[in-house]
């Protein structure tokens, strides 16, 4: 069974609550309790969650806030052989983030620590781990053995949403009821807000209805219909009796889903993950010779370089279940 839980937020703002416990000897220091908040409010959610963690490993280690650039560069270089240089400069960021909350300079400007994490990644040369896109092959075969429950319904639509408009898995989640406009033809989903839009602009994704087993249009107005979902969160959990949950699932569970029904086909679960839905929509969009400023306006990119790292055209448009796990 799927574990679907939801992380409360005042778990996520735990990060803001130890960042802001201001020492008596560090009152100098202090920014104003209402300043705090705001600098708090300039990251997600979802990023504080990422602080949170990454500061409690530094914590651990024997870290604290306030630190000098020797002590960083050390715990640098001390897991330098069992942590990626990614992982290391969102631990930076992290470290960063306390001491700016608590009006402090922040030791990770110092060159010492950037000529340590330059040496790291010279030293220790790790490609970055991707995932595999789900192309529209693989989507396919997927689909066909999802199930007609409820849960089954509900994945189905999560995996044909995410797939048709290269959500990310917040964006996913975050989806309400409200955000759907249905019409003849499709339907227009809303993404209210984003990773590259925080200021919340929002984009409009139009996905039109398809004759075949792919219709993300005709597989989420089922799921609402048949779980009675009229309002609020589009996708809920759903627990082993056929209950659905009054609240929205979290971004954990959609690598979940994709990860079970992978695994269901004969793939190797370990090769994919939630972005396995988006980097798939895009690149089943390139090798289709849609034009990349065509993509990016459904995928909400702004940056170019992100944008290509999420297009595999070196991965073949049609492989089947051995094929792609190289048997």
């Amino acid at each position: 069974m799927l574990e679907e839980t939801r992380t409360s937020e005042n778990q996520a703002l735990s990060f803001a609550r130890q960042a802001t416990e201001v020492d008596a000897t560090d009152a100098v220091h202090a920014v104003p309790a209402i300043v705090a908040r705001y600098l708090t409010e300039s990251t997600s959610e979802a990023t504080r969650r990422g602080y949170d963690a990454d500061l409690r490993k530094f914590f651990e280690w024997g870290g604290s806030v306030p630190a000098t650039a020797d002590t960083v560069a050390l715990y640098l270089a001390e897991h330098a052989e069992t942590l990626t240089s990614a992982t290391l400069s969102r631990r930076l960021a992290a470290i960063s983030k306390a001491h700016a909350v608590r009006g402090l300079p922040s030791p990770t400007s110092h060159p010492l620590v950037h000529q340590t994490l330059r040496g790291i990644r010279r030293t220790h040369r790790r490609p970055q781990r991707q995932v595999t896109p789900l192309l529209e092959a693989d989507m396919r075969a997927i689909v066909g053995t999802v199930g007609n429950d409820l849960r089954g319904l509900r994945d189905k639509a999560l995996l044909l949403l995410g797939y048709a408009t290269a959500c990310r898995r917040s964006e996913l989640v975050a989806l309400e009821v409200e955000d759907v406009a249905h019409s003849t033809v499709g339907m227009v989903i809303t993404i209210k807000s984003s990773k590259t839009d925080p200021f919340a602009k929002g984009r409009k994704v139009a996905i039109a209805r398809r004759p075949d087993d792919l219709c993300a249009v005709t597989a989420l107005q089922c799921w609402l219909r048949v779980a009675s979902i009229e309002a609020g969160h589009v996708f809920r959990a759903v627990d082993c009796h056929g209950n659905v949950s009054a609240t929205g699932l979290s971004a954990q569970t959609v690598g979940l889903v994709v990860k079970a029904h992978a695994e269901r086909v004969g793939f190797d679960p370990k090769r994919f993950a939630g972005h396995s839905l988006r980097s798939g929509a895009i690149t089943s969009a390139v090798l289709a010779g849609q034009p990349a400023w065509r993509v990016k306006l459904v995928s909400g990119h702004r940056c170019d370089a992100v944008f290509s790292s999420y297009v595999r055209t070196s991965e073949p448009a049609q492989l089947s279940v051995g094929e792609r796990n190289g048997q």
